[in-house]
């Protein structure tokens, strides 16, 4: 929708679900009126990360999609997308990660990271990090800072990692909290979040 609260030029038929943190907007540039808005379908057959291109200077002001539904990953993602700031404060790091669910739910610890930068959006290698669980329903949050990253999920998963701004890496899991026995869910963390100084972390159960 636009700014008058109508539904934005070509903005209808978006795939994607409105669960949990499956949307997120990224500016394509510092200097630019163009923006992504990036999805997590996690249910078929919508399922992969999806994006659209929105032109703010379009329709007088009102913006106007101009790229719609484009694929950029066909596997099930986790409804769970986070973004920082780039360490040279003008592109972003998109996060995501894996679903995997068939044939029953596997674990997994893979994050996809994505540079996003003026001139497009550029996977990253995959990163294998921290204790593989079930996961889904839950978050990942970024601190003030942009350096720790907390992943939050089924089976009571609390994790905290380290993140580097610059080279998108993740690394240095710290489990705060995990119970998960095969098959159970024994209680859903929904979403974390920092303090403002970074000094606390608090989740949502």
């Amino acid at each position: 929708f636009n700014k008058n609260h109508q539904k934005m030029f070509n903005g209808d038929t978006l795939v994607g679900q409105e669960l949990y943190h499956n949307m997120i907007i990224l500016p394509k540039s510092v200097m630019d009126s163009t923006f992504y808005v990036f999805v997590a379908g996690v249910t078929l057959p919508d399922t992969g990360l999806w994006y659209n291109v929105v032109d703010m200077k379009l329709q007088g002001g009102l913006g106007q999609v101009v790229q719609k539904n484009v694929l950029l990953e066909h596997h099930p993602v986790q409804d769970m997308l986070a973004a920082v700031r780039h360490g040279n404060g003008k592109d972003w790091w998109l996060l995501t990660r894996r679903w995997t669910y068939a044939p029953g739910y596997v674990k997994n610890n893979e994050f996809w990271v994505y540079l996003v930068d003026s001139s497009g959006i550029y996977p990253q290698p995959v990163q294998f990090e921290g204790v593989s669980h079930f996961d889904n329903a839950g978050d990942m949050t970024i601190n003030p800072a942009g350096d720790k990253l907390v992943l939050t999920g089924l089976g009571s998963h609390i994790g905290v990692f380290n993140f580097n701004r610059c080279t998108g890496a993740i690394s240095n899991e710290v489990v705060v909290e995990m119970f998960d026995p095969p098959g159970s869910y024994f209680k859903a963390y929904f979403s974390g979040s920092f303090s403002p100084d970074g000094s606390k972390l608090y989740a949502l159960s």
